[in-house]
């Protein structure tokens, strides 16, 4: 039998924040020294990744504060992100959890792999960050998306997260 945590809070590392910050320094810094030869350019550096950096220190600071989260208990799930209020939903208010994998194309391929479920909530509440998932990701509108990640692969988190979903619908024989 399958033993899970009553709680569980999963935090985003600030591992990641902390690379950005060191990389739009590197880059900052290669600005400012070729600012006499190519000005134009690094100029435009100087702006883009200095923005960057700017972003990245400011979110690295809130985060400090009032950290994004995903929190699995008994009951259902609650998320909340730097641009977005705490959310909570029920088990019984999405299916099943998988992986969507979305390629973006911005000259070079990018790829983002997206917890999901489908929202089974009848008359739910459509905000702006879910007008922005359906333009992402138009084939899979309307569903949940809990987050990229927090610090481990999504297909692990996925599965964490129906390991929870099963125990507390009943299903699968583990308990919480």
């Amino acid at each position: 039998m399958d033993e899970l945590p009553e709680t569980m809070r999963i935090t985003q590392p600030a591992r990641r924040d902390i690379s950005l910050i060191v990389i739009y320094l590197v880059f900052v810094l290669l600005a400012i020294f070729l600012l006499e030869d190519k000005f134009w350019l690094s100029t435009a550096t100087l702006v883009f990744f200095g923005g960057g950096l700017l972003v990245s220190i400011v979110h690295l600071i809130v985060t400090a504060r009032d950290p994004d989260y995903l929190e699995l208990d008994r009951s259902g799930w609650e998320t909340k992100g730097i641009f977005s209020r705490r959310q909570r939903y029920r088990w019984t208010e999405g299916s099943r959890f998988g992986v969507y994998e979305q390629k973006i194309q911005f000259g070079l391929l990018v790829a983002a792999s997206f917890v999901i479920c489908r929202d089974l909530r009848e008359n739910r509440p459509v905000g702006f960050m879910d007008s922005v998932a359906r333009v992402l990701t138009p084939r899979v509108a309307g569903c949940l998306t809990p987050g990229p990640g927090y610090g481990m692969p999504a297909q692990d988190l996925a599965d964490l997260m129906n390991r929870y979903r099963d125990a507390a619908l009943g299903a699968d024989g583990a308990t919480l």
